[in-house]
């Protein structure tokens, strides 16, 4: 008998918890639907109790944790097979994980495993007396499908900002369970050879408030460069197109769209950006976008609540510089 909804909590950081709880929104619409309760799954090492304490609070019936040095790094192997444990003991009808990574490789795998479904970036739920509806971009982000499905379990990916994170709520007998890690019976063929910790100095792409991003336009790492002190100067984060991305201007994770991350800043920068429809499907629910770009028929500009027609290249060491007294002018 299939009962529930299994959260795979998010694993890109120890202390990266809202994807989470966003999911933990999307699942409690689900339970609410079907009856049932919301446990989550969290894997890795050294896990905070905070963590653990602000998901007990935040809309979780049960929780579960596994904690072990086979979980500490990405490798899919051994992921992948402490969630498929923990599902086929649960037998939920519905697996909800966040869409980042390493949680959204696991999806479809997961799946597979389990003779079920999958539906990814999904950004909205809908339900009826009968079925729960999965509404998600195609097309390059242009438009939005919605699916139904006939098979269990359903494993969805949840794209980041689409439902609000779950808050403290009323008193709630959540159980806390912690669980032994299964190691794969074969070596994996996974190897990790370098980690590399984000520069402090910035937001995550989508914690931050405020994002500065680059596209073709910007010209190269050195234009980078500029996007960072501003970036710096304003406390947030710093965003790139694919195209950016791809030439080696900056680094892979920081790619905003339909490939890339979502987000929803209170303000985006978008310089030198085209306005490509798989860049727009991962910004464009931001509060306020300002676009500079030196086309005025830039598809950037039909989502822009300010735009300039400008060469970026001139605009961005006049911002730098001004923002840079700002701060100055600010700390004295």
């Amino acid at each position: 008998m299939q009962a529930g909804v299994l959260v795979v909590s998010d694993m890109s950081h120890d202390t990266f918890v809202i994807p989470t709880l966003e999911v933990i929104t999307a699942a409690r619409q689900i339970a609410a639907k079907e009856g049932g309760t919301v446990t989550v799954l969290i894997l890795g090492h050294r896990l905070s109790k905070t963590i653990q304490n602000r998901i007990t609070q935040c809309g979780a019936d049960r929780l579960l944790y596994i904690d072990d040095p086979v979980l500490a790094n990405f490798n899919m192997d051994s992921l992948l097979l402490n969630v498929q444990v923990i599902a086929e003991e649960m037998s939920p009808k519905t697996i909800l994980i966040p869409q980042s990574l390493p949680c959204h490789e696991i999806a479809p795998r997961l799946a597979s495993r389990l003779d079920g479904a999958a539906v990814t970036l999904v950004s909205g739920i809908e339900t009826d007396d009968t079925d729960i509806a999965w509404r998600r971009p195609c097309y390059g982000g242009k438009i939005m499908e919605v699916v139904t499905f006939s098979t269990t379990p359903v494993v969805a990916t949840i794209a980041p900002k689409s439902f609000e994170p779950a808050t403290k709520n009323e008193p709630r007998s959540t159980t806390v369970e912690q669980r032994t890690a299964r190691t794969p019976p074969t070596a994996s063929q996974l190897t990790t050879i370098k980690r590399t910790e984000i520069d402090s100095r910035f937001e995550r792409l989508e914690n931050a408030d405020v994002i500065v991003a680059g596209g073709r336009g910007v010209g190269g790492a050195s234009g980078f460069d500029t996007l960072r002190d501003i970036a710096a100067s304003l406390g947030g984060a710093v965003g790139a197109t694919r195209v950016a991305c791809d030439l080696g201007w900056c680094a892979p994770d920081l790619q905003v769209g339909l490939s890339g991350r979502t987000v929803a800043p209170q303000l985006y920068l978008a310089i030198g950006i085209s306005g490509a429809s798989h860049h727009l499907a991962g910004c464009a629910n931001s509060k306020v976008i300002v676009a500079v770009n030196n086309d005025p028929e830039a598809e950037i500009f039909t989502v822009a609540h300010l735009g300039v027609v400008a060469d970026c290249l001139k605009i961005l060491p006049l911002l730098s510089e001004r923002l840079k007294k700002r701060t100055a002018t600010i700390k004295t």
